[in-house]
């Protein structure tokens, strides 16, 4: 199976347009997300310059990246904090995750998308 050059050529758009997007939000003293979604931004196909081609690709790739920022914000809530919370703390959480997903799922055949 050959290695297609074009997807490589992409990734390497996406892992620079993230280096300097993070490194600018870094510089200007605002959270790393806000150069990582502009950098997303300059190199989309609905902006002028260097976009990537395979788009679906790279939507699985973010969705996959949004997964993981999930869980380690997630992982974040320390064991003391949890002692601390306890029943409550965990109800909350569980509310939290099915208030976020609700909406979402409610959309999705709205917006054409499989229920």
């Amino acid at each position: 199976m050959a290695a297609d050059p074009i997807f490589f050529r992409d990734l390497a758009y996406v892992i620079l347009a993230a280096l300097l997007g993070g490194a600018a939000a870094w510089l200007a003293r605002q959270p790393l997300i806000i150069g990582y979604v502009l950098g997303g931004i300059l190199i989309s196909p609905l902006t002028p310059g260097p976009a990537i081609e395979h788009v679906h690709t790279f939507e699985l790739f973010a969705e996959i990246g949004v997964i993981l920022l999930m869980f380690s914000i997630g992982i974040e809530f320390s064991a003391p904090f949890r002692r601390v919370t306890g029943k409550t703390g965990t109800r909350d959480r569980a509310g939290r995750i099915v208030d976020g997903t609700s909406p979402t799922a409610s959309f999705r055949p709205v917006m054409g998308g499989q229920p």
